[in-house]
């Protein structure tokens, strides 16, 4: 298999060599033998001017090296606790999110050497170096770095131009652009010329292509190069090459646990992964796929060296027996790059076990200078929280996507859907944040043969932190019934402060449904909702003298206004679902005093008696309930306890009874609070609804 594929998975057989993989004696073995000695010396001088770039900025910064009581480990800033000793196996292993774990327990290694990925802290030295290599270094020296880095330029470009099919030659003169991009245009375009030019075999070629493409922000046209990469390579080696199982949450000794799955079950799972985690369906472009492949590309483009720049791909000797390459891979596909490394000045020690016997390693502190410094056994490597996005969902999404919540994905990467500090098991940064829409409220009603589905919303002010008076956004309501089905049902313009209404008619059958806010012209961001919807049986479909309700949709009632319920004859204010989804709430936490509830009741049949109760329970069990009242046809009636009743004969030919009533909740605790609504006939035909509400405190 070429080289290329080969690399996708395992970033280069080189990784456990010294020197780049064997290759062919062909005529360009000199040149590409000049080619390495000169690019070794350059990653040596970057490394050592690395070193001294924080050996300089910590000396020159008056800090200290700071103790961690888990392990005998300084490290310079106190950031992340970095690992923890496994209780079973007195190995230490990382604290995070199963960054050394393998997609299953046979293809686990012996990986001591933990790698502890964090969020920069606030009063960081360092640059962010995930995209510009070069920020990790002073100024000074990187003006030096990058003179050096066009010297090695002039000796790779005309070797690349002598031999312009060697993979290698290629692959070091594209990565020599990308890193010096930075300074000027004039690189990228070069480094657009090479992918265009190249012509080795399609699959290289056009990941070239994707990564330039990535680098310079064309995500549309990255995502078509990589697409025609993932078309062209094989199938069964794609496969075995494809790391997408390192990004999804896997379960402790659940799915594939034990043994790799087939293939065919992979791809399969990788196709729904990357559709569930795609950012946007409203936009035809997959842009966390996009990372993935460009992340892929450059670790590939990197690893063609046993030490790079910041990383040793060889395993680790000693004690340690690690495999670097893996531990690496793992790493990046995950988080991609990291912003700071933070471990080259540190003094460090670590107990290792050896059989019966403990061994004390130990690091010395960092002097000027310092190149043969080998890495430390523990390593931190930070990353910048801004616009970090983890758009993955949880385990139980990926197996069963039509049964999916919207608390299944936390967008996040920071935090816990609870709001503390959490790592993600993957994320990557957005070109703007990518907020979840939090506050909502959805309803859906049966027809003959479809669905009625209702949804309001607002922009997640109090997560964004943006006001109402920086502008509006792009509203569209996405339906999706499976990998590579994705079409809006509805599109409308918002404001932040307002709220965003949809009324859509919808098949009665199995999707998934996604709300998306795009920001517009100074509102620089975007939000998201994504979930389920669960049909409902149509009433076409409904057994003889089978009865339902919908659940009480949370209706805004004017003041004077009034509402009636059909079943009683009198004029209804709330007159039908059209109304209804004219003024629902955008959320389910309420703080006025009245309230409005807007249902209806299905396969009940005209003459029938029908008895309907209201009941408000306290859902948190604080205290108990004041007297809640309920205004029917303009007449209060004041709840007994918790609930009221009230009896009506069905009257008229519709399948569909509209029903509506007000509530007055101005003596309700604030808390949490269910609302039920029950109605039966007299022969015992009944069903039954209810809402969570959350009654906030009044003023």
């Amino acid at each position: 298999m070429q080289l290329f594929a080969v690399g996708l998975l395992q970033i280069l057989s080189v990784a456990n060599a010294s020197t780049p993989a064997p290759r062919a004696q062909l005529d360009s073995s000199a040149t590409v033998n000049a080619v390495i000695v000169a690019q070794r010396k350059f990653i040596e001088t970057w490394r050592l001017e690395w070193l001294r770039s924080d050996w300089y900025r910590w000396v020159a910064s008056g800090r200290q090296p700071v103790a961690s009581e888990r392990l005998k480990t300084y490290t310079w800033a106190a950031e992340v606790e970095c690992a923890r000793r496994d209780a079973k196996s007195g190995v230490d292993v990382a604290n995070n999110a199963g960054v050394l774990e393998a997609p299953w327990a046979s293809e686990q290694r012996a990986l001591v050497r933990p790698a502890c990925p964090g969020w920069i802290s606030r009063g960081s030295l360092t640059p962010d170096a995930s995209l510009v290599l070069d920020s990790a270094l002073t100024p000074a020296r990187r003006i030096r770095i990058a003179h050096a880095r066009d010297s090695l330029l002039t000796l790779v470009r005309d070797a690349a131009n002598a031999f312009p099919r060697d993979q290698f030659l290629v692959m070091q003169h594209l990565r020599l652009l990308l890193d010096q991009s930075y300074r000027a245009p004039r690189y990228l375009d070069e480094a657009m010329r090479v992918a265009n030019r190249c012509d080795i075999y399609r699959e290289f070629c056009e990941s070239l292509r994707g990564l330039v493409f990535a680098r310079r922000g064309m995500i549309d046209s990255a995502a078509k190069a990589f697409a025609i990469m993932q078309a062209e390579v094989n199938k069964g080696d794609y496969c075995f090459q494809d790391n997408t199982l390192a990004l999804m949450p896997m379960l402790e000794g659940g799915a594939f646990s034990g043994t790799p799955p087939a293939c065919e079950t992979r791809v399969a799972m990788n196709e729904r992964f990357w559709w569930l985690a795609d950012p946007l369906w409203s936009d035809s472009i997959n842009e966390r796929r996009v990372e993935h492949d460009a992340r892929n590309m450059s670790r590939i483009l990197t690893g063609a060296f046993t030490r790079s720049e910041r990383l040793d791909w060889m395993p680790a000797k000693g004690v340690y027996h690690v495999n670097n390459a893996e531990l690496y891979m793992q790493l990046i596909t995950r988080y991609g790059w990291p912003s700071q490394m933070l471990w080259p000045v540190a003094a460090q020690q670590k107990e290792i076990a050896q059989g019966d016997s403990t061994t004390l390693v130990r690091f010395r502190q960092g002097v000027d200078p310092i190149a043969s410094m080998q890495s430390p056994p523990v390593t931190t490597y930070a990353y910048a929280k801004e616009n970090r996005v983890h758009t993955s969902p949880n385990w139980d999404a990926l197996l069963s996507p039509f049964t999916a919540s919207s608390s299944d994905w936390h967008l996040d990467a920071s935090t816990d859907a609870d709001g503390k500090a959490a790592w993600a098991i993957e994320h990557f940064k957005r070109d703007r944040p990518l907020y979840d829409i939090a506050d909502h409220q959805m309803q859906t009603w049966r027809r003959k043969d479809s669905l009625v589905f209702a949804i309001a919303a607002s922009w997640p002010s109090a997560r964004s932190g943006v006001s109402a008076a920086r502008g509006g956004y792009a509203a569209t309501l996405v339906r999706s019934t499976g990998v590579g089905d994705a079409h809006a049902v509805a599109r409308a313009n918002g404001s932040v402060g307002s709220t965003t209404r949809f009324r859509v008619a919808l098949p009665a059958d199995s999707s998934l449904l996604s709300l998306e806010f795009i920001g517009q012209n100074a509102l620089k961001s975007d939000a998201r909702m994504r979930f389920a919807l669960l049909p409902e049986i149509p009433l076409a479909k409904l057994y003889s003298g089978e009865v339902a309700l919908s659940t009480p949709l949370l209706v805004k009632v004017a003041p004077g206004r009034r509402a009636s319920a059909r079943a009683s004859g009198a004029v209804s204010v709330i007159a039908n679902a059209d109304d209804a989804a004219v003024h629902m709430y955008g959320t389910t936490t309420v703080g006025e005093r009245r309230i409005g509830l807007y249902w209806e009741s299905y396969g009940f049949r005209t003459g029938d008696m029908l008895q309907t109760t209201v009941h408000v329970e306290r859902a948190d069990a604080l205290g108990k309930l004041v007297r809640v009242g309920i205004t029917r046809g303009g007449v209060l009636h004041q709840l007994r306890g918790t609930r009221v009743t009230w009896s009506a004969v069905v009257s008229g030919t519709s399948d569909v009874l509209s029903e509506s009533a007000e509530l007055d909740v101005s003596g309700l605790r604030p808390g949490a609070y269910v609302i039920t609504i029950a109605s039966q006939t007299r022969d015992g035909r009944g069903a039954m609804s209810w809402r969570d509400v959350i009654v906030m405190a009044r003023n």
